[in-house]
C-alpha cells in the first residue's frame, strides 16, 4: 500500500508541476507582451509629439516660406497647408493607434495580475 500511496503522491506532484510550469510560462508571455506593447506606445508618443511641434513651428512660419516634402532623396516643393494638413492627418492616426495601444496595455496588465495571482496561490498551495 506505501507503493501505491507513493505512486499517487508523485503522480500528484506531476500534475502540479506542470501547472506551475504553465503558470510561469504565461506570466513570461504576459510580460513580453507587456512589455512590447509599452514600447510601441513609448515610440508612438515620441513620434507624435515631433509631429506637433513641427505643426507648430509650420504654423509660425510667414505664407510665402517656401515648404519641402521628401520623397525617398528627391525634394519636392509643396504648399505648407499641405504640410500641416498631412501631418495633422498623422497626428490623428498616431492618436488612435495609441489608445488601441492603451487599451491592450490596461487588458494585458490585468493579465499580468491574474497570472501572477494563479502563481502565487499554486506556490501557496506547494507549500502545504
Amino acid at each position: 500500500k506505501n507503493q501505491i500511496f507513493f505512486f499517487k503522491t508523485n503522480l500528484k506532484m506531476d500534475v502540479y508541476n506542470e501547472e506551475f510550469v504553465e503558470a510561469q510560462k504565461e506570466l513570461i508571455d504576459s510580460n513580453k507582451e507587456l512589455n512590447r506593447v509599452m514600447a510601441q506606445l513609448q515610440m508612438k508618443g515620441r513620434v507624435k509629439r515631433r509631429y506637433e511641434l513641427t505643426v507648430k513651428e509650420i504654423e509660425n512660419l510667414p505664407e510665402e516660406t517656401r515648404t519641402f516634402t521628401t520623397v525617398g532623396k528627391c525634394f519636392f516643393l509643396v504648399p505648407k497647408d499641405d504640410i500641416k494638413a498631412e501631418l495633422d492627418e498623422k497626428i490623428i492616426e498616431y492618436t488612435k493607434q495609441s489608445l488601441n495601444l492603451s487599451k491592450q496595455k490596461v487588458r494585458l496588465d490585468n493579465k499580468k495580475k491574474e497570472c501572477e495571482q494563479n502563481l502565487s496561490k499554486l506556490m501557496a498551495f506547494y507549500q502545504k
